[in-house]
């Protein structure tokens, strides 16, 4: 990846400050080095996406006529945007320095409240009040189907059989986790570009149109037709208590069970033949075909929410790529350089280096390690406390 520019402090510019021009004649004031007009130039795709995100939330609460359930979902979707602007302000705007601490923060500056409209979206769905939309979306899957999938394989349900498919649908934190940050930390270049920038898309586009279909699903919406209770073990109770506590109840077109994993398997086929997905690609597909089997087994999904979510899916790995090639690829670089007047400071990479050039192999493979035995720590010990509560 390329480094654009200096080192910029804080707030600093030199925009008032003229050069000697040929003859000896001064020339016009220099663009800014720093602030709101810098952001625009730098801002990438994946901040479009985010922005637009946190806008169309924002838009969509403050139209709403004002009661307690809205101005709590108001806190949350302003407080949301207001910190992406001021990371972008900060990165983009290159109010901070070129170097790893820059690129950390807009790393996980903009990954935080991205994530984090999960945990809104509760409130946004509240807000809205919507009319549900289960008894179309059961009756386009009877019309594809003959049944909604859920009720087609109540045969299957044993103690045995949910809890195997919690376990994958709880996995699903994981595989998504995993994913997510070993590539905002140890990747770079246009396969980093391509997941990050696809899981911005899934996030935005999924919870922009679960405002717009929302629905309980046949769990509830069908409860009525099951003749099997779910019964599980430790595993149905640990997806029972992540959805009673931070679900929003009301997400489930399009199924993001579905968007996200598929979106990483497509990932990992397409770049199946680089390290370390030649080592991961098969257990990924496998795992992300039986999360999204679970999500219409647990009774979760119709299946037009599946389908939706492939959709989902595959637009974000093409977008990405559409969008890697027109604004950051190499040749999209030289060519926004040659229309630049001469001077011109370049746009920002999409994303800044955030290790030291220096590092080798080895030290990655040491950091991953270390890295990867805290993570099985802090699980075990999450599990382990769990089992004594």
């Amino acid at each position: 990846m390329q480094h654009s520019e200096g080192s910029v402090g804080l707030g600093q510019t030199d925009a008032l400050h003229p050069r000697g021009g040929q003859d000896g004649q001064l020339e016009g004031p220099r663009a800014p080095s720093s602030g709101p007009r810098v952001l625009l130039r730098n801002l990438a795709g994946q901040d479009w996406v985010v922005l637009g995100l946190h806008l169309y939330l924002n838009v969509r609460m403050f139209a709403l006529p004002s009661s307690p359930e809205v101005s709590t979902a108001r806190a949350y979707t302003f407080g949301l945007l207001s910190a992406v602007l001021f990371v972008l302000l900060l990165t983009r705007g290159q109010m901070m320095g070129a170097g790893p601490l820059r690129s950390a923060i807009y790393r996980f500056g903009l990954f935080i409240p991205t994530v984090s409209t999960y945990f809104a979206m509760r409130h946004v769905m509240r807000a809205l009040d919507p009319v549900l939309l289960d008894a179309p979306l059961l009756a386009i899957d009877r019309a594809l189907f003959g049944e909604t999938p859920s009720l087609l394989m109540e045969p299957l349900v044993t103690p045995l059989s949910v809890e195997f498919f919690a376990f994958f649908y709880y996995g699903y934190y994981a595989l998504l986790g995993t994913h997510l940050f070993g590539t905002l930390l140890f990747d770079d270049g246009r396969r980093a570009y391509e997941l990050l920038f696809g899981a911005a898309w899934v996030v935005a586009v999924g919870h922009c149109v679960y405002t717009l279909v929302p629905g309980v699903g046949p769990y509830a919406h069908c409860a009525d037709l099951f003749t099997k209770p779910l019964e599980g073990g430790f595993w149905w109770r640990q997806v029972l208590d992540a959805v009673t506590a931070a679900g929003a109840a009301l997400d489930i077109f399009p199924s993001l069970h579905t968007a996200y994993p598929s979106f990483l398997a497509l990932h990992s086929l397409r770049y199946r033949k680089t390290s370390p997905y030649r080592y991961s690609v098969i257990p990924v597909c496998i795992i992300a075909t039986v999360i999204v089997i679970s999500t219409m087994f647990l009774r979760w999904h119709y299946a037009i929410d599946v389908v939706a979510g492939l959709l989902v899916a595959y637009s974000a790995g093409s977008v990405a790529s559409w969008a890697y090639d027109r604004f950051d690829s190499d040749e999209a670089r030289a060519q926004q350089r040659a229309r630049q007047p001469a001077g011109a400071a370049e746009r920002q990479p999409a994303w800044e280096p955030l290790m030291p050039a220096g590092m080798s192999r080895p030290d990655y493979v040491w950091l991953i390690g270390v890295l990867s035995v805290h993570l099985l720590v802090i699980v075990l010990a999450s599990v382990l406390g769990a089992r004594a509560h």
